[in-house]
């Protein structure tokens, strides 16, 4: 009787080890910038620097953005980019991201500038951090061609353009940003408005720097300057 008491108490722990050591995939929030402080020029910033120029080169429609994600690599989001592009801190030449941008077989069609390539060597250089910084935000003389065509190139244009384009909304030009920015559908979707879906789609609120200068800009009757 003492054995099998024995036994089942023998089992019993294993049991319990066993399930003390089964872990459940756990929903992982998505990493937010670190601390925004005044900008370094000696400093590269991923939500300044090296996301809008992922946005516009690479995480377009049809290449690696969310629901395409060519070769299982999605560019749309730090986390993202860190994962599916193989990036190493502090080791460039380690990190397939930079190995295939300093190839040239990304982007295949358009290949970056050598000083693109420098931005992004440089970034995971300093420790590939997911980190933004400041300016003073300019709100007088807001401009189409200075202030708002960059915003928009840079967090939009990649999901609005082509035959697959987010929501069958084009955003890639003048004529079709003041469409919807006249109906209130650019101010709802930047400025996540209920009823309307939050922009950009899966990235981070557009700053508020951003956001005021778009509003100033549709006040100011949404002139092509």
């Amino acid at each position: 009787m003492f054995k099998l008491n024995f036994v089942f108490a023998l089992l019993a722990t294993i049991f319990l080890l066993m399930a003390s050591c089964t872990h459940k995939e756990d929903y992982v929030e998505p990493t937010s910038p670190q601390s925004d402080s005044a900008c370094d020029p000696n400093i590269v910033y991923f939500v300044n620097d090296i996301q809008p120029l992922l946005n516009t080169s690479c995480s377009n429609i049809g290449c690696h953005d969310v629901i395409t994600h060519a070769d299982g690599v999605i560019l749309t989001t730090y986390d993202k980019v860190m994962s599916t592009g193989e990036v190493k801190p502090g080791n460039p030449s380690g990190s397939e991201l930079y190995e295939k941008i300093q190839e040239d077989k990304m982007p295949p069609s358009s290949p970056l500038s050598s000083s693109n390539k420098q931005l992004v060597y440089d970034w995971i250089k300093q420790g590939a951090k997911n980190n933004k910084c400041s300016s003073p935000c300019e709100t007088n003389n807001v401009l189409y061609s200075k202030h708002i065509k960059p915003t928009i190139d840079s967090y939009c244009a990649y999901c609005h353009s082509g035959s697959s384009a987010g929501g069958g909304i084009l955003i890639t030009n003048y004529t079709e940003l003041k469409a919807i920015a006249a109906d209130g559908s650019l101010v709802g979707t930047i400025e996540h408005k209920s009823g309307f879906s939050p922009m950009p789609k899966g990235s981070a609120k557009l700053s508020d720097c951003k956001i005021k200068q778009i509003n100033i800009w549709i006040l100011d009757g949404m002139q092509n300057n």
